[in-house]
């Protein structure tokens, strides 16, 4: 037998009526995997109140990018600014280009290979992890880049059943979609063949 109790607040704010928890249920996914900014919360109440043995649903995650081409997205996002009801508000670019474009992409858009960039383990993570990513994308043709695109997997390792989901574009779409990031160019780019 086992009980429901919901508690209102933070995480960070609360006490929980009991010392240690199996299990942490917590929805910490957002945008590009990172944009709720949710997993710090996450491993604070792991390393407050998770027992030993105990599980984080979901657990694992990979973040994934690639190149796209998508010019009539980045006239309408990005160079709508420039003539706004024939009002110049170029000045506005620069803030669009900081925030992520969420929206399903084609995969026909997708012109470089994917990458992935950071894979998460909630069990392991220390608190105060900072990401460096670098990464490499190789072209599939020749081409023009307009952004990048994120998108990543889950998976919940500790459950019965191996069980996840992905937000990949060449999957059906989830309601995170995938998160674009426009460039402030185009970017040219050549497909290099290479032989061995």
């Amino acid at each position: 037998m086992f009980a429901i109790m919901l508690i209102a607040g933070t995480v960070e704010q609360f006490e929980l009526p009991v010392e240690k928890v199996d299990v942490i249920l917590s929805d910490w996914t957002g945008h590009a995997l990172f944009f709720n900014n949710l997993i710090s919360s996450v491993l604070y109440a792991r390393d407050k109140w998770l027992k030993p043995g105990g599980v984080i649903f979901p657990d694992m995650a990979q973040l994934h990018i690639a190149g796209i081409e998508n010019r009539p997205c980045k006239k309408w996002r990005i160079e709508y600014w420039n003539s706004v009801f024939d009002f110049n508000m170029s000045a506005l670019i620069g803030p669009s280009l900081q925030e992520p474009f969420v929206d399903i992409v084609d995969v026909k858009n997708i012109k470089t290979t994917s990458y992935c960039l950071s894979h998460i383990d909630l069990n392991e993570m220390p608190q105060g992890t900072t990401f460096n990513m670098p990464f490499q994308l190789f072209p599939h043709s020749d081409s023009y880049l307009h952004a990048v695109v994120t998108w990543f997997d889950v998976q919940f390792s500790k459950s019965f059943e191996k069980i996840g989901f992905s937000t990949s574009p060449y999957n059906p779409p989830t309601a995170y979609a995938q998160a674009s990031f426009y460039l402030k160019g185009d970017l040219a780019v050549k497909e290099v063949i290479y032989k061995y």
